[in-house]
């Protein structure tokens, strides 16, 4: 068992002897920094005062007291802060110990669920938004962290691919659609056509009654319009995916709303025989409560709805025996999940089969511009995802060819690829999720700020230092410093970094460790001489903490899905 291990068990069995009628507490822990509070730090106290109606700085102390008596051999010794904090001080052989074993590549638990994680989920003919690619890049690496703890991690793209708005399309490209064009261009092509539908539809509301027609017609898959929805899909997908192959995206699923039509429709016809969905002005609804609208399962003319899909799809996911079902999908669409959520409790209490896994809505705020303003042209038009993505790599092969002129083309396409990608994703997750957060060019790729270009470098400058001398023998950690303690325990936090991450689903606390360990390491760096050093002994347990730093922070960018090359 690890140290950080021995400190949650004795904190388990501390709460156990304390408030033994009390459970299924879950309590968090966390760094504290602080010189005099402590290498670690948890709010337990809080929580049990919650049931047991006392003073946490009471339960804190009664706690304390169990602990010391089965004092782990790592901590040195354990005390109450504030008002009613729980503080650990760690030993300093524990703490030379653990670094020398430590690797970041070795999880400290493994979890071993199944979870899906749905994310991206674009819309068919219409281009990719900034909010997909924070919804791309944001479920990206929640699966990474999942990945990470062992678990089973199927990464799926639910395509938006039916609704009225495929009628409108079929219309407009059998009345104006060039098919060459189509081929061209398909997104900008295919919005046209979308978007001039709707302008003549304003003096002609005769081709609304056609849309609504080919939409029929597409339901009852016809062979015309099915032939037309599916090169659509195609084309749509060819263009995603050069987006995808940019992020580095992978999908493991990608299957759009028509593939659960029949399902969504068994499901409608199951809940109304129960007695669950009603008829309500010609459409069919189930009641959510007081506190919410009815949930609109079935339109008047019949036709499904964005909803009903959903829940078609939930069934669908059962028959993977998921343990989670994670949505990351903009705030916007919380009435629509908190719908879903009780769908699929309504569902499960009716005993009806699968049994469903329950939703759980990963919501995240808006991508904005420098003035907090949706991010826009200069003609006020909003910008696309794939134009965003351009400009940040437009910035990066400038920034390094004017510092790497000597480099290959190859080589500087290659640092620009790792520093324009990395820079937008970095910006996607870096802040909580919850967040609305605004895009800065020359904050993204500042050397000094809070950005992957910093953390980057602060690698390639690691790297500088291990290649220019390596040591032969077996480093001893105990030959550090006081003044490099900070450092070493900052290193020994990776795994805390993680978990909060995936409790929280926002790796911005991931983010947030990165950037503190590339601070302290570069003023470690400036504080400590290595290379020079004389005192051998010294030097190679310094080498073997720069060696462990490096490797923590690669493996934490490698999470991020940001590349960590050897030059910037």
């Amino acid at each position: 068992m690890d140290m950080f291990s021995d400190i949650k068990k004795a904190v388990s069995e501390a709460v156990i002897a304390v408030a033994p009628d009390v459970h299924n507490v879950v309590f968090s822990f966390k760094t504290r920094r602080e010189e005099g509070f402590g290498d670690y730090s948890t709010n337990v106290a809080f929580l049990l005062a919650e049931h047991m109606h006392l003073p946490p700085e009471d339960i804190a102390q009664d706690l304390a007291e169990h602990i010391t008596k089965n004092l782990p051999t790592s901590v040195d010794h354990v005390d109450v802060a504030g008002k009613g904090f729980v503080n650990f001080f760690i030993t300093d052989k524990a703490i030379y110990h653990a670094l020398e074993s430590f690797n970041p590549k070795n999880p400290e638990l493994r979890e071993k669920k199944t979870v899906i994680l749905e994310y991206s989920s674009v819309n068919i003919a219409k281009p990719m938004h900034v909010g997909h690619l924070r919804a791309t890049i944001l479920g990206d690496v929640l699966a990474n962290l999942h990945d990470y703890v062992g678990n089973r991690v199927i990464r799926w793209n639910h395509l938006g691919d039916w609704g009225t708005q495929f009628g409108k399309l079929i219309v407009a490209y059998k009345q104006w659609g060039n098919k060459k064009e189509v081929e061209k261009d398909p997104i900008t092509q295919l919005l046209a056509l979308y978007v001039r539908f709707h302008k003549e539809a304003e003096n002609n509301p005769e081709l609304e009654k056609q849309a609504r027609e080919e939409f029929k017609k597409l339901e009852q898959h016809d062979k015309e319009n099915m032939r037309l929805f599916k090169w659509f899909t195609k084309e749509s997908m060819q263009v995603f995916e050069k987006t995808y192959r940019l992020l580095d995206v992978n999908f493991d699923v990608q299957k759009g709303e028509s593939e659960y039509i029949d399902i969504a429709r068994e499901a409608i016809g199951q809940l109304i025989k129960a007695g669950v969905a009603h008829e309500s002005e010609g459409a069919i609804v189930v009641d959510c409560g007081n506190d919410m609208p009815p949930a609109l399962l079935e339109k008047e003319d019949g036709s499904t709805l964005y909803l009903t899909r959903d829940l078609a799809l939930l069934i669908y996911r059962a028959s993977y025996k998921p343990d989670k079902v994670l949505y990351i999908v903009g705030s916007e669409q919380n009435l629509h999940f908190r719908q879903l959520a009780i769908l699929a409790s309504i569902w499960n209490n009716h005993n009806f089969d699968p049994h469903l896994p329950a939703p759980k809505h990963i919501a995240f705020g808006l991508v904005l511009g420098e003035d907090g303003k949706k991010l826009s042209t200069r003609d006020g038009r909003v910008v696309q995802a794939q134009e965003l993505i351009d400009s940040f790599l437009s910035f990066a092969n400038t920034t390094v060819r004017e510092k790497h002129p000597s480099l290959s083309i190859s080589d500087q396409k290659k640092i620009a690829q790792a520093t324009g990608i990395g820079a937008i994703r970095y910006a996607m997750v870096k802040d909580d999720r919850t967040s609305n957060i605004k895009l800065n060019m020359e904050a993204a790729f500042s050397m000094k700020g809070n950005s992957a270009t910093y953390l980057q470098y602060t690698y390639a400058r690691l790297s500088g230092i291990l290649n220019k001398i390596s040591s032969h023998k077996k480093a001893d950690a105990s030959n550090l410093e006081s003044s490099d303690m900070p450092l070493t325990k900052m290193v020994l936090q990776f795994h805390n970094a993680v978990t909060r991450s995936l409790d929280a689903s926002s790796p911005h606390h991931l983010a947030e460790y990165c950037f503190d360990l590339a601070n302290s390491a570069n003023s470690f760096y400036e504080r400590s001489p290595i290379v020079s050093d004389t005192d051998i002994k010294r030097r190679d347990a310094r080498l073997l903490l720069v060696k462990k730093v490096k490797e923590t922070l690669a493996t934490g960018l490698a999470i991020l899905g940001i590349e960590t090359p050897e030059t910037i």
